[in-house]
């Protein structure tokens, strides 16, 4: 069962930094044991759209996506998205539609989320993990 949901920012860090630890985590990482939502899928598709020259990135992309688990964007993570949204409103947490979709996402299927970015720092109900922290050293 899968444990682990990745952001598109630790996925696009892996391929601009593949000599990293964090990459080297990721690496390591059983496929059994991560998955993506399609949201990151679209995120990262999107992102290579806007270069169509850059034939090696579109590559990386393709590749890293035919090797990962891509978990559907359904009903259940709608419902979860809907409760979620609501949440960070009455917190005055602000966030993209697009974060908001993957964090409900891993929260819909009880998922520890791997990112980079500490806009999902502290919200409720939403199991994070920073990776991209090297040990001894801040985020901010």
């Amino acid at each position: 069962m899968p444990r682990f949901m990745f952001d598109t920012n630790i996925i696009s860090y892996t391929m601009k930094h593949p000599a990293t630890s964090l990459a080297e985590r990721y690496r390591l990482t059983p496929t059994s044991d991560s998955q993506v939502s399609t949201v990151v899928e679209a995120e990262l598709r999107y992102g290579v759209a806007r270069l169509p020259k850059e034939a090696k990135l579109h590559g990386l992309v393709d590749a890293a996506l035919s090797s990962l688990n891509i978990a559907p964007w359904d009903s259940a993570c709608a419902r979860a998205h809907a409760a979620f949204r609501v949440q960070l409103q009455k917190l005055r947490r602000s966030m993209t539609y697009a974060d908001s979709m993957i964090a409900a996402h891993a929260v819909a299927l009880n998922l520890i989320l791997v990112t980079n970015d500490f806009v999902f720092e502290d919200v409720p109900g939403l199991d994070v993990e920073f990776w991209a922290i090297e040990p001894g050293h801040s985020y901010r």
